[in-house]
């Protein structure tokens, strides 16, 4: 009798483990209003939109499978939270921010992928978001540091800026529409479209070069672009000089002017 007694206590621990540790994975969840998200807090989904006119902002430290941003609202992921699911497309809508610092992921190691539309913006301080499927309409991406990788296309009137850091197409190829505009901005870029070989896929069809792009922020950091088209012969991708090599340029354009300035 003791020992079915021990036994039953021991399977009703087990049972009130599996129930916490099942609820702490809560099923869809919507914000409307500000909130801390704390690092042992588990989602299936979130889906953040404001309350007008007030609008939302979530401090994200934890875990989810899928995100949605819609109206203005913003996500900061911190420090050790993860957007990570299987077969999902995280989507940005409206004018909705994400802020990636160190130590955040997105689809890291998955196919979790994301979409930009409609103005949002995704600002990487740090950290690493991974297969990038697009951004679209009039979206803009700024990569401060961290890494960008897999990123498949800019469409439409969409903008990537790079100060630093690492960037990397999918396949280490990506699509910049002729109504799309990459800046980046530092100094000391070196351009070369054979940056690395891709051997064909199981040794069936033909093989392919990826361009490589190279240079320093402002900052002083190393600048990595895999598979970036030829800045020369695109003029929406442009290579931004550091403040000191303009200012330069413009006292050389004044010299200029002033050298000319006598002649007549």
């Amino acid at each position: 009798m003791l020992r079915a007694r021990i036994i039953g206590v021991v399977l009703m621990v087990i049972l009130a483990g599996v129930n916490i540790a099942v609820a702490a994975i809560q099923q869809n969840v919507v914000f409307y209003n500000d909130v801390v998200v704390t690092s042992d807090e588990r989602y299936d989904s979130v889906t953040v939109y404001d309350r007008p006119p007030e609008t939302t902002t979530i401090d994200f430290y934890g875990q989810a499978e899928y995100l949605a941003m819609y109206d203005s609202s913003t996500l900061h992921l911190y420090y050790g939270s993860k957007i990570e699911g299987s077969g999902v497309e995280n989507k940005l809508y409206n004018s909705s921010t994400v802020d990636v610092y160190e130590g955040a992921m997105i689809g890291l190691g998955s196919d979790t992928g994301m979409d930009m539309y409609d103005s949002s913006r995704l600002n990487i301080y740090g950290g690493r978001v991974g297969l990038f499927f697009g951004a679209h309409d009039s979206s803009m991406v700024n990569l401060y540091d961290g890494y960008l990788e897999s990123i498949m296309g800019l469409a439409d009137s969409s903008t990537l800026n790079v100060y630093t850091g690492y960037a990397a197409g999918w396949m280490d190829n990506f699509y910049v529409a002729p109504t799309a505009t990459v800046n980046i901005y530092g100094y000391g870029f070196e351009y070369t479209p054979h940056g690395r070989w891709m051997p064909p896929i199981g040794g069936v069809g033909e093989g392919w070069w990826f361009s490589k792009l190279t240079g320093y922020g402002f900052d002083g950091d190393p600048i990595t672009i895999w598979g970036l088209p030829d800045p020369r012969t695109h003029d929406n991708i442009n290579l931004i000089p550091e403040p000191t090599t303009f200012l330069l340029l413009a006292l050389g354009g004044l010299g200029l002017f002033r050298i000319r300035g006598r002649d007549y």
